[in-house]
């Protein structure tokens, strides 16, 4: 699979698959950022994941600034957003790369089905009729497998 998809042809797609939003929304200069415009209008049914709560594990001396989490914390994530293996999981941030870095960790994670939204979340809303939803989904929690090991 491609690792980005336009609007227009995931529309080709979603009446055959089980699609998952993750929206990666993030600001360096306000870490509020993200949550705050998740808060405001996100694509239906999408799961916020926090660039240092979810995408980043705990700082260290040689860590850099948003070092990896570990596979097995990644792995909890996935476990408890929900996802499933052969969920097709739609990746959008607002330009900046947040978005390319969840990709990364998903296949990293053996996650094979998984495309970052081109355009971002403007695109999503274009794709979506301009529906956006404030609620948040309801969440169960699965056994995500995690069959790579790297």
């Amino acid at each position: 699979m491609f690792p980005t998809m336009r609007a227009q042809e995931l529309k080709h797609i979603v009446h055959t698959d089980s699609i998952r939003f993750i929206d990666c929304r993030y600001s360096l200069n306000d870490a509020s950022y993200g949550k705050y415009v998740y808060r405001q209008g996100h694509l239906p049914n999408a799961v916020f994941l926090d660039l240092m709560e979810d995408l980043s594990g705990p700082l260290s001396e040689h860590g850099g600034r948003h070092p990896l989490p570990s596979k097995e914390a990644w792995t909890q994530t996935l476990r408890r957003i929900g996802i499933q293996r052969d969920d097709l999981v739609v990746i959008y941030d607002d330009g900046f790369p947040f978005a390319a870095r969840a990709w990364w960790l998903f296949k990293w994670a053996g996650h094979e089905r998984v495309i970052v939204l081109e355009g971002g979340i403007q695109s999503g809303i274009t794709y979506c009729g301009r529906r956006r939803r404030t609620s948040r989904p309801t969440l169960l929690p699965t056994t995500h497998p995690s069959s790579k090991t790297r």
